[in-house]
């Protein structure tokens, strides 16, 4: 029997024009929250975007067991 998986992506600014806006408290809360549900972080991305080359938004893909 194989695994089937449901995904979910969060996507979570990290920045914008003047000033870094990630908050590592929420984020890491909010992570702790999906791992209660099942949820694991499977790969995340920096997304760069601003004119300087800093990173515009966090992609973090997490994934569980899904029902058959």
């Amino acid at each position: 029997m194989s695994n089937r998986w449901e995904y979910m992506v969060l996507d979570s600014s990290v920045s914008n024009w003047f000033q870094p806006k990630l908050d590592g408290d929420a984020l890491t809360s909010r992570l702790n929250e999906l791992g209660k549900q099942g949820w694991e972080v499977a790969g995340m991305s920096s997304m760069e975007g601003m004119p300087n080359g800093r990173t515009r938004d966090l992609v973090i893909v997490l994934k569980r067991n899904g029902s058959v």
